[in-house]
């Protein structure tokens, strides 16, 4: 994978799912990238206080991106169905999650024979604690079709 101009990611921080819907944050550290993002999906783009992965941080408004997956190894490779002159975008993963979801888009993409249309989709998941407390989180779900 060629370094990604941006990082979408579907683990908000803390309290963001609060009776709402997940979206997709995208990270990078091009403001251009940044600017065509917020465009794209909706949402404005900030300069985060801590960076993690990029300096800026556009909170979109989208739960569900046209992609065009490129490839799938440790992470997933994309563009923007709608812009892929944008660049190659990654996906960070918490780590205990990534081999679960990896696992389906896999073998998913090895069926195809390589490069797809795939919908990403960052969805609501509630989890009853063992204390009975319903906790909400939030989980990518990604469906490849051949192109």
């Amino acid at each position: 994978m060629t370094e990604p101009v941006g990082w979408f990611h579907f683990d908000p921080p803390a309290g963001d799912l609060a009776g709402g819907t997940p979206h997709w944050r995208v990270t990078t550290d091009d403001p251009e990238v940044a600017r065509n993002v917020s465009r794209i999906l909706g949402g404005k783009f900030q300069k985060k206080e801590a960076p993690f992965i990029g300096q800026l941080e556009v909170r979109t408004e989208s739960a569900t991106v046209d992609i065009i997956v490129e490839s799938v190894t440790d992470t997933i490779a994309f563009r923007l169905a709608s812009f892929t002159d944008l660049g190659s975008f990654g996906i960070y993963f918490r780590a205990w999650k990534l081999r679960e979801v990896m696992g389906d888009v896999e073998e998913e993409f090895g069926r195809i024979g390589g490069m797809g249309r795939g919908l990403l989709t960052v969805e609501p998941m509630d989890v009853v604690a063992l204390n009975g407390m319903i906790l909400r989180y939030a989980r990518p779900m990604l469906t490849v079709f051949p192109t």
